[in-house]
């Protein structure tokens, strides 16, 4: 089946936003919307894989982000290798609890089971999954510091995608994602870039801010405020530079 790849990976994380909000999580997604054609795919696995990796994210995770991401590589005029990646700031796996992961009816561990609930089976079934579709589910976690799921799946190219571009990127000029929390400042960044505008990324004020060498600023709402006064002083010395 033909299958708008950014398009999917929007909609499939939009569902999960409610439950990331109800818990007070970020929840981002960065796609390559100027990809401009579809694969060839089973939509209907990889949408299973995918929101099954969301979910757990969002389930073991008490605060901080969760992050899905899809890297498109063009392998030849025919095929594409697409990068799919779900990272957390969760509780994490330990080393004893990863070599059981993929199995049926498994967790990390049996306190895990009481307090999350749940029997671990989707991970199982992911993983299955991503193998019938030619790949292998990899995690790379550490107890206490949050997981990484990745998998590596190789699409034939479909029809050709007609997106509009928005006709102000090439206006928008030397741009900045102000943002302590680094996966908002990639996100950002992907956002921008996919509309063909660079953009660069930094977690403190610096003195290229200072100086007025940034013509948009997209800034943090928690360094927003933190930096008030300093935005305030930038506006009135470079009444040019744009914040938001």
């Amino acid at each position: 089946i033909e299958c708008d790849l950014a398009r999917m990976a929007s909609e499939t994380a939009s569902l999960f936003a409610p439950n990331a909000d109800e818990k007070g999580l970020d929840l981002f997604c960065m796609y390559p919307v100027s990809f401009d054609a579809n694969i060839y795919c089973d939509p209907f696995r990889l949408r299973q894989v995918i929101s099954n990796l969301i979910s757990n994210a969002i389930k073991f995770t008490n605060f901080g982000s969760i992050c899905f991401e899809v890297d498109i590589e063009d392998f030849s005029s025919e095929d594409v290798v697409v990068y799919f990646t779900v990272r957390d700031t969760g509780i994490g796996i330990s080393q004893g609890g990863k070599a059981n992961l993929f199995k049926s009816v498994s967790q990390a561990d049996v306190s895990t089971a009481r307090q999350f609930g749940g029997t671990g089976l989707g991970l199982a079934i992911s993983s299955r999954l991503v193998e019938l579709m030619g790949g292998e589910l990899l995690v790379e976690s550490e107890e206490g510091a949050g997981s990484t799921f990745r998998f590596i799946l190789k699409f034939k190219k479909g029809g050709r995608i007609e997106r509009k571009n928005p006709s102000f990127a090439a206006g928008l000029g030397r741009t900045l994602a102000l943002a302590e929390d680094e996966l908002i400042g990639k996100h950002v960044i992907g956002v921008l870039r996919s509309i063909d505008c660079q953009c660069e990324w930094t977690d403190q004020w610096d003195s290229e801010i200072e100086r007025g060498a940034y013509e948009r600023i997209f800034v943090e709402p928690k360094l927003f405020l933190s930096n008030r006064d300093k935005l305030a002083s930038l506006k009135s010395e470079h009444p040019g530079v744009r914040v938001y």
